[in-house]
């Protein structure tokens, strides 16, 4: 997990310095929120948590109120 840490961090720095140097406010913000939901996916996964597809899900809201399509051949 150190090892995740380690190689977000290197990116982000990367990533997120030449926007700092020109002081774009909204597209650090966008990079950073960017980094950040990809850090916590990582991390989640990297700790064995499942995390549901969100096709599943969305299929399921489709059962739950009668669409249900049969599969292709």
């Amino acid at each position: 997990m150190i090892v995740i840490l380690m190689i977000f961090a290197a990116i982000a720095y990367f990533s997120i310095w030449p926007l700092i140097k020109k002081k774009q406010k909204r597209d650090i913000v966008c990079v950073t929120l960017l980094f950040l939901i990809a850090l916590t996916v990582c991390l989640l996964t990297a700790a064995n948590v499942h995390i549901p597809s969100l096709s599943n899900e969305l299929a399921n809201l489709l059962k739950s109120i009668g669409l249900q399509y049969p599969p292709l051949p």
